[in-house]
C-alpha cells in the first residue's frame, strides 16, 4: 500500500474513533442526567404503578445505546439499578392488586423473565386478593390446570375459571371447554365451546361428534344462560343450576 494511502487511512481510523469515544462519552452524560432526574421524581410519587411508568420511561432506549455504543461502568451499573427499582415497584403495585400493573407484569413483550417468573408465582395469592380482577383469576387458572409453578389441580382451575367467568371475562370459556376436554367431559366441554365461538371450533366439532341429537339440543339450550356451568354434577362442581334459572 501506498504510504501516503496508509497514512489517511490511520488519520482517518483515528478521527473515526475519536468521535465514537466523544459521542459515547456525551451520550453517557446525557442519559445518566435522565437517569438521575427520573430517580429524583420517584421522592415526589407515592403510586408505586405510576413511578414505575417513570422509570421505564427513562429506561426507554438506554439499553439499546448501551448495545451499539461503548457505556460506562457507571452508566451500566445504574440502569441495572433502575431496572431493579422498576421491577421492584412493579411488584410492589402488583401484590396490592393494581389492575395496571398486572397488565403490564404480564405482557411478555415489555416485562423481563425475573419479574414475570416472580409474578406468576405470587398468581395464586392474587387471586385471593377482595379486588383480584377477572384476568387475575383467570390466569391463577391457567396454572393449576396446567401445573405451573404449582401441583396439577383441576378442581381449583375450575373454580377460578367460573369466578372469572362470572367476573365478566369472556376467555374464560376458552379455558373451561379445554379443562373439560381435559377431563374427557364431552357435554362440558360442548357447553362452554358454544361459548367461545371460532376460538373453540375444533373442540365444539369434536364434543359435538361424541354427543345425541337430544343432548345437543339440550346443552345448545343450556349455553344461552351464562349463569348455568356445567351439564350436570362433575367431579369439579355442584350440580347445575338451570333448574334455578328456568
Amino acid at each position: 500500500m501506498n504510504p501516503t494511502n496508509m497514512y489517511r487511512s490511520i488519520c482517518a481510523a483515528g478521527v473515526l474513533t475519536a468521535i465514537y469515544i466523544i459521542g459515547s462519552a456525551a451520550c453517557n452524560f446525557v442519559l445518566q442526567s435522565r437517569l438521575d432526574e427520573a430517580v429524583a421524581q420517584l421522592n415526589h410519587t407515592r403510586d408505586p404503578y405510576d413511578a414505575a411508568l417513570e422509570l421505564d420511561a427513562a429506561l426507554i432506549g438506554l439499553q439499546k445505546t448501551c448495545a451499539w455504543a461503548w457505556c460506562s461502568d457507571e452508566l451500566a451499573t445504574a440502569v441495572e439499578d433502575v431496572l431493579f427499582n422498576r421491577d421492584s415497584l412493579l411488584m410492589s403495585a402488583l401484590v396490592r392488586g393494581d389492575e395496571r400493573a398486572i397488565e403490564l407484569t404480564f405482557d411478555e413483550r415489555r416485562s423481563s423473565i425475573h419479574i414475570l417468573k416472580k409474578a406468576r408465582m405470587l398468581l395464586p395469592a392474587l387471586a385471593q386478593l377482595p379486588n383480584a380482577t377477572p384476568e387475575t383469576l383467570r390466569m391463577a387458572g391457567e396454572m393449576y390446570a396446567q401445573g405451573t409453578y404449582v401441583g396439577v389441580d383441576y378442581k381449583r382451575a375450575y373454580a377460578l375459571f367460573s369466578q372469572a367467568w362470572k367476573a365478566g371475562n369472556t376467555k374464560a370459556a376458552v379455558n373451561l371447554a379445554q379443562l373439560f376436554w381435559a377431563m374427557n367431559d364431552s357435554p362440558n366441554t360442548y357447553l362452554w365451546s358454544l361459548r367461545c365461538n371460532d376460538q373453540c371450533r375444533v373442540l365444539q366439532n369434536t364434543a359435538r361428534s361424541t354427543l345425541e341429537g337430544s343432548q345437543i339440543l339440550r346443552i345448545q339450550a343450556m349455553a344461552r344462560f351464562d349463569k348455568i356451568l356445567t351439564t350436570g354434577s362433575t367431579p369439579l362442581s355442584n350440580p347445575s343450576d338451570m333448574e334455578a334459572s328456568k
